[in-house]
């Protein structure tokens, strides 16, 4: 069995890092665990563990899916927390509302109902976590940097594929490794 995911990996830009690289400096002495900028990721769907058979037949299934999609931009937008800035869990970096990738969200979602696997029946709120709050206690430096960028807009981003990813706890953090690299078909 394999803890699985499906995901869009986002590579981020020099203006992304610069916002990341701030959050760092400001909250150095507090307890919180930085997400590495290279699993910065947009999750689809989390399926839980599967077995290798299940994995390879939804394998050419994201194949299929992956073979109707273009290419098409998202654009990042704003900071925010998950719970909520007194007792906060999760920082990300949101994105701005894109039909393209709630309907890739959708087709996807509904291609695992078909194979009878649950689906998130809650609102798909795209995000790139970057930390994760070790402890939920109120920081005026967080809520100050919150503040700051929660309106800022970043250059878009191409997205041109999607991943099937494994996702092994360690100690340091999570270790993900793709099982399959789902392409779109070129412009």
């Amino acid at each position: 069995m394999k803890r699985v995911f499906i995901s869009i990996h986002v590579e981020p830009d020099p203006d992304i890092m610069g916002v990341y690289d701030e959050f760092r400096a400001g909250l150095k002495n507090e307890p919180v665990k930085w997400v590495s900028p290279e699993n910065f990721h947009i999750t689809l769907a989390f399926l839980g563990s599967l077995d290798d058979k299940k994995i390879a037949l939804l394998s050419d299934k994201f194949e299929k899916v992956s073979a109707l999609w273009k290419p098409f931009i998202i654009e990042p937008a704003g900071v925010g927390v998950f719970k909520n800035i007194r007792t906060p869990s999760v920082l990300w970096f949101g994105f701005k509302d894109n039909a393209a990738l709630e309907n890739l969200k959708y087709q996807i979602d509904e291609m695992l109902h078909e194979e009878g696997l649950p689906v998130d029946q809650g609102e798909f709120r795209p995000h790139l976590t970057f930390a994760r709050m070790k402890k939920r206690v109120y920081l005026k430096e967080l809520e100050v940097l919150v503040n700051k960028y929660e309106q800022k807009e970043f250059d878009s981003i191409t997205i041109g594929s999607f991943l099937f990813n494994e996702s092994t706890l360690k100690p340091g953090g999570p270790v993900y490794k793709p099982l399959g690299i789902y392409r779109f078909s070129p412009v």
